[in-house]
């Protein structure tokens, strides 16, 4: 499997190769943009969410226990090394195929934790002990990333079918790329934190 995000690629300021060559060209390109989007977004709706949520968990222990590095680089490099062994245990290649897209949010996102979530706020949270450090932090950007896809679905997420993902991913990418103009919050941070709450709730009501 030969895949690199572009939402990844965006965080660590590398230049994106992602799964098909001919978006690895110009993949910061509004049409591959909406599509890599939409891949996601399709990933999410046909893996059962049990198993997302195991890669979620796979990759948490990954990062606390052996991506540790303090050269984001590094750590990215990490993360994505641990994605794909898991990935390729997945089985058909389509299984595979669609791991690698929802892997990649999860990626990006703990790779984002302290843009949405700062020192300060950390701070406050270990001094509340109001349950498990870990735990509140991770319902604390939850509740961050829920506010983005609330927000997106008052201004620009209506009016799509509910599996129409080329029309979400078109909505969604406007709506970030408006939202980063608009709030210091970069396009890919909106993105990866829309995608996972859309995958892991909005598509499983």
């Amino acid at each position: 499997m030969n895949w690199r995000c572009l939402l990844l690629c965006s965080v660590v300021g590398l230049w994106a190769v992602i799964v098909e060559s001919a978006l690895a060209e110009q993949p910061y390109r509004e049409d591959n943009r909406r599509q890599y989007i939409a891949s996601v977004l399709t990933a999410f709706a046909e893996t059962d969410l049990t198993e997302v949520l195991n890669t979620h968990r796979y990759l948490d222990v990954a990062r606390r226990n052996h991506c540790r590095s303090g050269a984001l680089a590094l750590r990215a490099d990490c993360l994505l090394s641990y994605a794909r062994k898991n990935c390729e245990t997945a089985g058909a290649t389509t299984a595979v195929r669609r791991c690698g897209f929802y892997s990649d949010v999860m990626v990006v996102n703990k790779l984002n934790e302290r843009v949405f979530v700062g020192r300060s706020e950390r701070f406050g949270i270990m001094k509340g002990k109001r349950g498990k450090y870990r735990d509140v932090l991770a319902s604390r950007i939850q509740q961050k990333y829920a506010r983005i896809v609330i927000e997106f679905s008052l201004t620009g997420g209506a009016g799509c079918a509910s599996e129409d993902f080329r029309c979400l991913a078109r909505k969604l990418d406007r709506f970030c790329l408006d939202y980063a103009n608009t709030e210091s919050l970069s396009w890919h941070h909106c993105v990866s934190a829309s995608l996972w709450m859309i995958g892991t709730v909005k598509l499983r009501e």
